[in-house]
């Protein structure tokens, strides 16, 4: 008895060594890529901080970002208030909001077109409501869009807030603009560094190539956007291929949505697999189309862009 509890007590530490080896080597895999040539100025997934801050203000920018307790939303027996920002959530940073509904119908909030100091972030909220109850829950801001953008300190936050029935699933109320000022605002500026390769400008959007990074034996093309129209956009890539190689349409391809006066850092992944399969050690040359569509109408394309590495 006492070897086989030895015997558990070696397997567990292994395990636990494991672990930490691998995560070790993911959070190390984009610095190892940054010493292989690259016209990228990136080394790993996060920005360095390009925000500015009055010297006036150190001792508050030392503090996290904070939001007053408001009611954000309260119309036909449905009241929302947001609470504060909880800074250690498992995906990221959270917006705790606590929603009541007191009509006669089960409700769902959802949320989407999250903007983080002018970046598209990626959120999860998906709150379900009985009639006549009460729920704690929260709007998340995804760590990883968080970090690519360089946003160490939020001085607005802005997203859509839609509201149904849960049974039919009928809209109550959709597309309710919500805006969020921190503690920061006025006192924090965030900068856009749009350094790199422009690929594509032309009507009011600008696609700029960051370069090439290392993730977990994926490489990937790192992208920033800009859209400077009055509409809001989506912009998808087809046809793309690496070293001549083409790649399949999938999840890996660009596909970004921007507000009016928005940007995001966006992404194309090439799979170790893909790599693997067509023998590409090193990326070279890579093509893609660029579609544009508005409303889900496509309003143009790019034409093939070449992007040498």
């Amino acid at each position: 008895m006492k070897l086989i509890k030895n015997l558990f007590i070696v397997i567990i530490g292994m395990g636990v060594i494991f672990t930490i080896g691998t995560i070790f080597k993911e959070e190390n895999a984009d610095a190892i890529y940054a010493s292989e040539p690259s016209d990228s100025d990136i080394a790993n997934d996060e920005m360095p901080s390009t925000g500015t801050e009055s010297n006036s203000q150190e001792k508050v920018l030392e503090e996290p970002s904070k939001i007053e307790e408001t009611i954000i939303y309260d119309k036909d027996n449905i009241k929302i208030i947001a609470k504060e920002i909880y800074h250690k959530g498992f995906f990221g940073p959270e917006i705790k909001l606590l929603f009541e509904n007191n009509t006669d119908e089960n409700i769902i909030f959802t949320a989407d077109d999250c903007v983080v100091n002018g970046y598209m972030v990626s959120t999860s909220m998906f709150v379900e409501v009985a009639s006549g109850k009460k729920a704690n829950d929260s709007l998340k801001l995804m760590d990883s869009d968080l970090k690519k953008s360089a946003i160490d300190k939020f001085t607005n936050i802005d997203f859509r807030l839609n509201i149904k029935e849960a049974d039919s699933y009928d809209d109550i109320s959709v597309n309710n603009l919500i805006s969020l000022t921190t503690n920061y605002a006025g006192k924090y500026t965030q900068e856009y560094n749009d350094s790199g390769n422009i690929i594509y400008e032309d009507n009011e959007i600008k696609v700029v190539s960051k370069g090439i990074l290392n993730r977990n034996d994926d490489k990937v093309l790192r992208l920033y956007i800009e859209n400077n129209s009055n509409n809001a956009i989506n912009i998808r890539s087809e046809n793309v291929s690496a070293n001549n190689f083409m790649m399949d349409n999938g999840f890996d391809e660009l596909n970004s949505s921007l507000l009016p006066g928005t940007k995001i850092i966006d992404e194309i992944t090439f799979s170790k697999s893909f790599l693997e399969e067509n023998h590409i050690d090193k990326l070279e040359l890579i093509e893609t189309n660029l579609k544009f569509s508005k409303n889900y109408k496509e309003i143009g394309e790019s034409g093939i862009i070449n992007i040498r590495l």
